[in-house]
């Protein structure tokens, strides 16, 4: 995807391992056709969705290549765009008066017993340290 910008403000987060999705907790437009794009100092891959009815989605982890959500992979960053062949503009989560935006999150992936299976923060949560 040539239109990648640099990001604005990146959140840090993580996920377990061995995850078949991921819920994407930070909150856009409802019923939103959106295109997500997750980056890694190698490549970009990315899929295409839409908001549920609380502006939240799901990235079904078998899109992505086998064992590339490893806690050997570095850091990952996640953008969400618009789902428009004519723009390419890059949502802000949570971007209203009363919340704290955000329009990227770079999280790693990590080993244990802890099942962590979403990224970013609903507004009037603490943004994740």
């Amino acid at each position: 995807m040539a239109c990648l910008p640099p990001c604005d403000k990146c959140i840090k987060d993580h996920i377990s391992c061995g995850l078949d999705q991921i819920y994407v907790l930070g909150v856009l437009n409802s019923n939103l056709p959106i295109k997500w794009v997750i980056t890694n100092k190698d490549a970009e891959y990315f899929g295409e969705t839409t908001t549920d009815a609380n502006g939240q989605f799901i990235i079904d982890t078998s899109l992505l290549p086998p064992g590339l959500l490893n806690p050997y992979a570095g850091t990952f960053t996640l953008t969400v765009f618009s789902n428009d062949a004519y723009q390419c503009t890059q949502y802000t989560w949570n971007n209203s008066a009363y919340c704290d935006p955000y329009t990227c999150i770079d999280f790693d992936v990590k080993n244990g017993t802890e099942v962590k299976n979403n990224l970013g923060c609903e507004c009037g949560e603490a943004l994740p340290a």
